[in-house]
């Protein structure tokens, strides 16, 4: 099968391409922000700004906790084809997070003059940082909200909900943010105001989906659930501890770089992260990309297609993050003079800090990567080993050596150190877990046991609407199902399973002239053959096709009902804008003798 035309690595590189520009739409709204803030109300403004992030990404660390933790959960699921689960699930998901919504909220408003004054804001910057925390506390339902929905409209196919929404985000975000310094005057609590507009905007458009027919994650009720809510956060925690270990080493830096150069290098700070939001979309989107896929690849314990899954999001990241450090490379002045007004030497800090950030790009996205993969196959332990050393220690440690020796410019080495210190230890233990695996497979953490129960495993595919690749393919599945212990009764039910199901993604699939696959994936396991086709072909769900020609003829669609009467189970499902056919044929007893 060739690995660079599969369903899998073809919807991973959609969702990428999606992904990246969702995010860069998302995150220019912060980037306009900062822009805005250092052009319109000033240094001082700009240095409030940075030390208010301490407090301000609090909503960025719980919506990645509930919205991670929340695919990681449902695709679980997914991937098994249980779409009642799924769905149960996502109640869960949904109800438990609406509580912590409003509780985030309620306390970030009503504490934000203490907030202001911990994270270390003095004299006039005090009220600045105060306000922009207050005015954030009613963004933080939207913030949390459109984060527990974005993966989960991905996973439902609802790409271009998904594009709509981002774009209104930032076009509102921007529009509200230039009323507020053009018109109403609003300072640095209309700035936040405006992004809780911004978010409200999204989460309007976002929401109708869940009452859309047929969707996967539809009418959530409240029906809160103990066990998922604990399972939720600790799937999410891991790759959240980045974040929490960013709003530590930001507190910290931002403390000792006033001890250092005050409230200019502060400021210099503040103008380094903005712009670094472009450098971190490719590795996030990475990152995100990867985990919407892992999930389900783990819960089908398909070692082939995560292996290429890998091999795919590494050459991404060489290819992306590498145009993308030469790029930002050479375009740090200009870059990092769009949101600086202030003097000429807080201008050099800036630049200097944003080259030293963009060299850290590769690294980052090799540790998405590798944090997604090891989340998904249940690797708590390295997922928060890895998150722990790039988000805080290593770039403090380093931050706190080399300021000490040679000052302001060096801290900013910090980023680089951090992540590729961070890579070394991830890739150490995989070699050590696996010694005797070679090539891109080493990298990818199986399970102890991972596949283990499976007896008898069979792959193929059709690329072409060709009728005979099916037929072959049918007689191939059942030769071996004969091979490996069906009796001839089964091994006939599988081979026609096969025929039907495989047939009707081209009779009904191929026929608006596309490129399309369907792939077979037949195996033994736990006394039953359980068969998924999967096919990048138009939605087509053999259920709703039952039922619409339910009174019609008899002897109409014989080829679907026979299906389902040779089947024990069959499950259908519309998962990352790909069918999934699964189907479970039993084995009355395995023994391979002629009847």
């Amino acid at each position: 099968m060739n690995r660079e035309n599969d369903t899998i690595t073809r919807a991973f590189k959609g969702i990428l391409a999606v992904q990246i520009m969702s995010m860069l739409v998302g995150i220019a709204g912060c980037v306009i922000d900062g822009m805005i803030i250092g052009r319109f109300l000033g240094e001082e403004a700009m240095a409030a700004f940075g030390l208010a992030s301490s407090v301000t990404l609090i909503p960025a660390v719980a919506a990645t906790i509930l919205g991670t933790g929340a695919s990681v959960v449902c695709s679980k699921s997914l991937g098994k084809g249980s779409l009642e689960q799924t769905r149960a699930r996502f109640s869960a998901c949904f109800s438990a997070t609406a509580v912590i919504c409003a509780l985030l909220a309620v306390l970030i408003v009503s504490l934000a003059e203490p907030a202001a004054r911990l994270v270390g804001a003095r004299d006039s910057l005090s009220p600045m940082a105060a306000d922009y925390i207050r005015g954030y506390g009613f963004a933080c339902p939207g913030i949390i909200l459109v984060a527990l929905l974005m993966p989960l409209m991905q996973m439902d196919g609802e790409m271009k909900r998904l594009l709509a929404a981002v774009v209104a985000m930032t076009v509102g975000d921007v529009a509200a943010d230039l009323m507020n310094v053009l018109v109403f005057h609003g300072g640095m609590l209309g700035m936040a105001l405006a992004t809780a507009f911004s978010y409200a905007l999204a989460l309007g458009i976002l929401l109708p989906h869940l009452w859309k027919k047929g969707a996967i994650f539809s009418r959530p009720a409240f029906t809160p659930d103990r066990d998922t809510t604990v399972h939720m956060i600790a799937a999410g925690f891991p790759t959240a501890t980045n974040q929490l270990g960013r709003l530590f080493l930001t507190f910290v830096l931002n403390r000792y770089l006033l001890s250092l150069g005050g409230g200019i290098a502060v400021a210099a700070h503040a103008v380094i992260m903005s712009a670094a939001n472009l450098c971190m979309v490719p590795g996030s989107a990475l990152g995100a990309s990867t985990q919407m896929i892992t999930g389900a690849l783990y819960g089908e314990e398909d070692r082939r297609q995560l292996t290429g899954l890998m091999r795919t999001a590494m050459r991404c990241n060489l290819l992306v993050n590498g145009g993308g450090t030469l790029l930002f490379l050479a375009l740090a002045a200009p870059i990092t003079g769009l949101f600086y007004m202030g003097s000429p030497d807080g201008l050099r800090l800036a630049v200097t800090g944003f080259r030293f950030f963009a060299l850290s790009m590769g690294f980052y996205g090799l540790n998405s990567i590798l944090r997604s993969f090891f989340q998904s196959a249940g690797k708590a332990g390295a997922t928060y080993a890895i998150t722990f050393l790039d988000g805080f220690l290593a770039p403090l440690a380093a931050a706190l050596l080399l300021g000490s020796l040679f000052g302001i410019p060096a801290v900013w080495l910090c980023y680089v150190m951090g992540e590729g210190l961070a890579s070394l230890p991830a890739l150490l233990t995989l070699r050590h877990r696996a010694p005797n695996v070679r090539g891109i497979e080493a990298m990818v953490p199986f399970p102890e046991g991972f596949g283990g129960n499976v007896e008898a495993l069979l792959e193929g595919s059709v690329c072409e609407n060709d009728m005979p690749q099916v037929i072959r393919l049918s007689r191939e599945a059942e030769a071996f199902a004969r091979a490996n212990g069906a009796d001839r009764r089964t091994a006939c039910c599988i081979g026609l399973a096969v025929e039907e199901a495989a047939g009707n993604a081209l009779e009904y699939g191929f026929a608006d002239g596309n490129p399309h696959r369907v792939e077979l994936r037949l195996l033994k396991k736990e006394g039953a053959w359980l068969l998924r086709l999967r096919d990048d072909c138009p939605l087509f769900d053999p259920r709703d096709y039952l039922e619409q020609f339910a009174g019609s003829d008899p002897a109409a669609n014989i080829g679907l009902k026979l299906l389902y009467g040779i089947s024990a189970d069959v499950t259908y499902l519309n998962a990352l804008k790909l069918n999934n056919l699964l189907i479970r044929i039993n084995d009355p007893d395995g023994r391979s003798e002629n009847r």
